[in-house]
């Protein structure tokens, strides 16, 4: 049994296969599932959340100036 003979007994399933990827991918990608862009978080009291979480020693003696 050669790669010929295998390919050509199962040429129509490797062609809707392929089909499928490409239906699919287009699905995906057209109609939005994933968001578009970046979206920067942010807090909804960010004093609050500096106020809870201060900066360590370490890290404010490490800072570049």
């Amino acid at each position: 049994m050669d790669t010929p003979s295998v390919f050509a007994e199962n040429f129509w399933f490797i062609l809707s296969m392929i089909g499928l990827a490409v239906a699919l991918t287009y699905v995906v990608f057209h109609w939005a599932k994933f968001e578009e862009g970046y979206e920067k978080g942010e807090a909804a009291d960010p004093e609050a959340v500096a106020r809870d979480n201060p900066p360590d020693e370490w890290s404010k003696s490490h800072w570049v100036t």
